[in-house]
């Protein structure tokens, strides 16, 4: 579980009560003491119903088909047990992880299911810029762009810094005038 980057719905069940802590800071749905009852087991499994049935909301949403040119301005991000109304003003970077997408905001982080190729046809091209194979900039939150020797960087508002691919520079060009 550890190893996991995206932790699937899990109940614990175990004679040992000892397990409990770590089993809830693994995000567990809930932890059976054995000998538990039939009413106990329903009540976990009830808690996952209840989170699945979040989590089939936020595919519901994810799969909208969207028309060309319109773009969401909030999207929900996924949280244990809940869904996060986000509003994409607040995004100033996505970081692929391996297959999944992180979405960075000023002060937080959201882990999206989708990868950074997914994220990118999903975004507005006229607020997301993809610069390298792992990053998309919110271009309304650039400060400055710079170059040392022979890399090209994005300073964003709060100092954060990111490599600009050779081969996304010219997407970056477009915006000079």
């Amino acid at each position: 579980m550890q190893e996991i980057t995206h932790v699937p719905l899990i109940i614990f069940t175990t004679a040992y009560d000892r397990f409990a802590i770590k089993a809830f800071e693994l995000n567990a749905v809930d932890y059976l003491l054995k000998p538990y009852t039939r009413q106990r087991f329903d009540l976990a499994v009830e808690k996952v119903r209840l989170r699945t049935d979040q989590h089939a909301l936020y595919e519901l949403a994810s799969n909208l088909p969207m028309q060309q040119g319109a773009w969401p301005a909030r999207i929900f991000v996924e949280l244990p047990g809940r869904l996060r109304s986000l509003d994409l003003h607040q995004v100033l970077y996505l970081k692929a992880e391996k297959e999944y997408t992180r979405i960075y905001t000023a002060g937080d982080s959201y882990l999206s299911s989708q990868g950074i190729n997914a994220m990118e046809k999903r975004s507005d091209p006229r607020r997301f810029m993809r610069v390298h194979r792992s990053y998309i900039v919110n271009i309304y939150h650039i400060k400055e762009v710079y170059r040392e020797i022979s890399r090209t960087f994005i300073l964003l508002h709060g100092g954060i810094e990111i490599s600009v691919s050779r081969n996304y520079l010219h997407q970056l060009k477009k915006l000079i005038y």
